[in-house]
């Protein structure tokens, strides 16, 4: 039986990847062909590993040259609590440091503040 999920997120900008797992704990590896997942291993073009997680999240180019990234998600791996549930915690991550990127960008300062909830919100300041 298959563990392997595809993050339903477009991701864009593997620079904007490497900084969501830096914000997660973990890091890319460029270049890392295959990735650990329970049945052994899964070709990608790159590899987000975490600390203390036995599997690990493959990242690959699609033809239009965005990127998927797949991953094991039973809990025994060790990657959920990086991932979280439907990798949402990721997706969250992913989606700050795009905007935060997108704004330095275009000049503008951001304040973070994380809710609650779980949630993060992201004010934007003009300079």
């Amino acid at each position: 039986m298959s563990h392997i999920a595809e993050v339903k997120t477009v991701f864009k900008s593997l620079d904007d990847i490497s900084a969501a797992a830096k914000r997660r704990g973990g890091m890319l590896f460029q270049g890392v062909k295959h990735f650990k997942w329970y049945s052994g291993q899964g070709k990608a073009d790159h590899v987000i590993r975490f600390p203390g997680a036995r599997y690990e999240v493959g990242v690959s180019v699609k033809p239009d040259g965005t990127f998927s990234l797949s991953w094991d998600s039973w809990n025994s791996g060790g990657l959920l609590p990086f991932m979280g549930h439907d990798a949402g915690l990721f997706s969250q991550a992913y989606a700050v440091e795009a905007a935060r990127r997108a704004a330095r960008i275009k000049g503008y300062a951001t304040v973070e503040r994380a809710r609650a909830d779980g949630h993060i919100e992201l004010e934007l300041v003009v300079r």
